[in-house]
């Protein structure tokens, strides 16, 4: 029995077992983040060139958060394990890994994982949508591979936008910032995967900001690990949990929405239409557009002879969506007298409202719809600022 504890000894001083996996240095979880180029001439092996590469290795938080934000998302990628993989090990050596999570995509690495980073460089780099699938007649949606979640078709954006209309702000800055700006809303919050609820609020907010974020300044202020709250933040908020949402203005805190509302984004947006006072109309617009719940859209038609009605959402992962919503803006300031003009939308893109879809088939999402006395006369994807008012002239143009 000595015996053989002395040769466990003797293992343990010697280090890892001959059959253990290699662990080079390097493989450490990074707490914070650092965008840089793609070195030239790596080549990664098994990854098709439109592909998210992920360096990860199975103990690190990062790499857990990570991985569940992709499948969240459900983004294709090539998933490599460091501490298996010797391939995979001189490839993050030859790309200057910092630290894990390291993500490879297009000509941009991504050392270490904060959502909002990683949804910044994701969008900014991504060459194209997913691919349409074929509308179905019945109910207006796609045919999906067993176990996929049937979507909508995306149309074409008219032009690209960041992930993101939320303004990151350091801790150190934020009171600065709250004196200089009008209309403040503030998260605070933290990409720190061991608080769920901080992780799922980023969605959300930006969610939001797309949608009002032309009346009102949207900013957020994050920190690692999330009980470690900066003191310039504890100034500002001294409830002591996160995620928390603040509004300001001018200087002062006007009220405050707590916890995650991924699941309350009708809650959340009328919280900051009555903060800010910013009525029924959609901010910025240079008329008013009519801001329509889903179930109360046939209503809204009945009393109304014509409409024109946009189907879309501000979920930043919708990137056509977003690059539409100016044009249809710009469509509104010219022809708002004449016909009445609204918007529809839904938190994910992907997931509108099941009977609204089948009854209207607007066909993809985003689209503006004509209609006649309630009956669809015409649909339009892929709007364009001169095309969408040439097209609402041609759909009215017998009507008095």
């Amino acid at each position: 029995m000595k015996r053989l504890i002395a040769v466990f000894v003797l293992v343990l001083l010697a280090g890892a077992p001959a059959w253990a996996a290699p662990r080079a240095g390097g493989y450490a979880t990074m707490h914070n983040e650092k965008e840089s180029p793609r070195p030239a001439g790596v080549t990664i092996a098994g990854a098709r060139p439109d592909q998210v590469v992920l360096y990860c290795t199975t103990l690190s938080a990062g790499c857990k958060g990570l991985r569940a934000h992709l499948a969240k998302r459900s983004i294709d990628h090539l998933d490599k394990e460091l501490t298996s993989d010797s391939v995979a090990q001189a490839e993050f050596e030859a790309l200057g890994g910092l630290g894990v999570p390291l993500v490879v995509f297009e000509d941009r690495l991504l050392h270490g994982y904060y959502p909002s980073g990683f949804e910044r460089v994701y969008a900014q780099q991504a060459s194209g949508q997913p691919a349409q699938r074929t509308a179905d007649a019945g109910t207006g949606w796609g045919s999906a591979a067993a176990g996929d979640s049937p979507s909508p078709p995306v149309a074409t954006p008219a032009a690209s936008v960041s992930a993101s209309p939320v303004e990151v702000v350091a801790p150190a800055v934020i009171a600065a910032y709250i004196q200089s700006h009008p209309d403040v809303l503030v998260q605070f919050t933290s990409s720190d995967d061991r608080c769920g609820y901080c992780v799922s609020a980023y969605q959300g907010f930006d969610a939001a900001a797309h949608a009002y974020g032309r009346a009102v300044k949207f900013v957020r202020v994050e920190w690692t690990p999330w009980m470690s709250f900066p003191k310039e933040v504890e100034a500002l908020h001294d409830g002591g949990y996160v995620p928390v949402q603040i509004a300001y203005r001018s200087g002062k805190e006007l009220a405050r929405f707590n916890g995650s509302f991924m699941n309350k984004s009708r809650e959340f947006g009328a919280f900051v239409k009555r903060t800010y006072g910013l009525g029924s109309t959609y901010p910025g617009s240079a008329v008013a557009i009519d801001e329509i719940e889903p179930e109360h859209l046939t209503a809204y038609l009945q009393k109304r002879p014509r409409a024109v009605i946009q189907f879309t959402s501000p979920d930043p992962n919708c990137r056509p969506c977003a690059a539409t919503y100016s044009a249809f803006e710009k469509a509104a300031a010219a022809q708002g007298k004449e016909l009445p003009f609204a918007r529809v939308q839904w938190l994910r893109w992907n997931q509108p409202p099941q009977d609204l879809w089948a009854r209207y088939k607007p066909g993809a999402v985003p689209a503006i719809l004509a209609f006649q006395d309630g009956e669809v006369l015409g649909r339009l994807v892929g709007i364009t600022d001169a095309g969408l008012e040439a097209w609402l002239k041609q759909q009215f143009r017998a009507q008095p």
